[in-house]
């Protein structure tokens, strides 16, 4: 069970760091991988992330791996975290956060 787990998870993350999701060029992908581009962009000192393509695998995978039925949600979460106005505080989006958890 757990190496079945690993797998699925590599895989998830492989799929990610290519830029996939559950649909390919999906909009959440396309939103999550933009704030991503804008957030290094910006050079904000991050623990998280040392390039674009380790945030794309790991701030989209739960993302893109969501339900359908949520993908509308994430996207707006990564909208407005592309969308603050101190992007590198990164903490304006905490109600989005919030439903986007919700939602899964």
């Amino acid at each position: 069970m757990m190496r079945r787990l690993i797998g699925v998870l590599g895989l998830a993350v492989s799929f990610a760091a290519l830029g996939c999701g559950g649909d390919g060029d999906s909009a959440t992908q396309i939103a999550c991988n933009a704030y991503c581009d804008a957030y290094l962009a910006k050079s904000c000192p991050s623990p998280f992330y040392d390039s674009t393509a380790q945030c794309r695998a790991m701030a989209c995978m739960s993302a893109t791996a969501a339900p359908a039925q949520c993908q509308d949600v994430w996207k707006g979460y990564y909208d407005c975290r592309k969308d603050q106005t101190d992007l590198c505080a990164d903490s304006g989006c905490m109600t989005e956060l919030n439903v986007a958890d919700a939602c899964r």
